[in-house]
């Protein structure tokens, strides 16, 4: 639900609950409360930044997508394959068909990795 969120706010690049509430309408149908207690909790995180705007509250994003898929992964790679990145990579690759391009980038990303 965080996710859907915040992908909203990067997209308008500011929302309010309303707004928000309007694009998640589209596919979802989430109450008031409910978005305006994630959106909350997303700034208690530190990921949203909110200026009162009459009676609500304007919600800006404060990190990038990049930032925010950034945590996501560390997060994943801690909790769910405890603490190691290969573990998260062996099940990525696991019984998935790559191309020769797929295979030619992981090779050119594992070489950029190895000069670092």
């Amino acid at each position: 639900a965080e996710l859907k969120l915040m992908n909203i706010i990067w997209l308008l690049n500011e929302a309010t609950v309303h707004q928000v509430i309007e694009e998640l309408s589209e596919v979802e149908n989430y109450a008031y409360n409910t978005v305006s207690t994630i959106m909350r909790i997303l700034e208690r995180k530190g990921f949203l930044v909110s200026r009162k705007f009459g009676r609500s509250h304007i919600y800006l994003p404060c990190i990038s997508k990049e930032e925010y898929e950034l945590i996501g992964v560390n997060h994943m790679v801690d909790d769910l394959f405890g603490g190691t990145p290969v573990a998260l990579i062996r099940r990525l690759l696991g019984g998935t068909v790559l191309s020769d391009n797929d295979l030619r980038e992981l090779k050119e990303l594992l070489k950029d990795k190895e000069s670092e």
